[in-house]
């Protein structure tokens, strides 16, 4: 299955720190680009990895994060999305956001009319 996942290093990590955790992940299958149906690569956003794996989601959520924190002590947050939906190791937000019509949702609405 492929997964996309995204790692941000809590703090003031340097560029160094980014690319030894770069070079980390690379070691494990997970990288920087991503091919498109037409076979040409494409760079992906910072901080955002992308692998082909027989693992399942946890493990590799778990395995992204084992990663960046042995290159930076300083916390991470880590989000893992498939085609069977996503894993997380996040911090905890503060209250729910309450339902309505704000955000993208007023945004489709104006933008349909």
């Amino acid at each position: 299955m492929g997964f996309t996942i995204r790692v941000e290093l809590n703090g003031t990590p340097s560029a160094a720190v980014y690319e030894n955790l770069h070079g980390q992940l690379a070691t494990v299958g997970m990288y920087r680009t991503i091919k498109g149906d037409s076979g040409k690569w494409y760079q992906l956003p910072n901080a955002t990895y992308h692998t082909v794996t027989s693992q399942d989601m946890e493990t590799v959520r778990d395995i992204a994060v084992s990663l960046a924190n042995l290159v930076w002590k300083g916390g991470c947050e880590v989000i893992v999305t498939g085609e069977s939906g996503s894993a997380w190791y996040l911090k905890a937000a503060g209250p729910a956001p309450q339902p309505g019509l704000g955000g993208l949702a007023a945004l489709f609405n104006a933008s349909t009319r």
